[in-house]
């Protein structure tokens, strides 16, 4: 099951890494987290080597295909994410 939760004060030593989907999450997130932490903050987008978008858009936005297009690119982001964590 996946499920989503707010981020709270524990959560930074217990996770290694806390990504976000778009610029909003990445502000909040470098707002949340002490600055000495930053590297452990990434946009999901960062992992993909299939496109030069760097947010995650909203797929209501999208029109008609906007939640498949959407889809691809978690998708492939997802891939290299797994990727990046098997190498660390």
């Amino acid at each position: 099951m996946i499920k989503s939760r707010p981020i709270v004060d524990n959560d930074i030593k217990k996770f290694d890494l806390f990504v976000g989907m778009d610029n909003s999450n990445i502000k909040f997130l470098t707002e949340f987290i002490p600055i000495e932490l930053h590297t452990k903050v990434f946009r999901l987008m960062d992992f993909s080597k299939s496109s030069d978008i760097r947010e995650v858009p909203d797929p209501y936005y999208g029109g008609f295909n906007g939640f498949s297009e959407v889809l691809d690119l978690i998708e492939g982001s997802c891939e290299g994410l797994i990727r990046y964590i098997i190498k660390q």
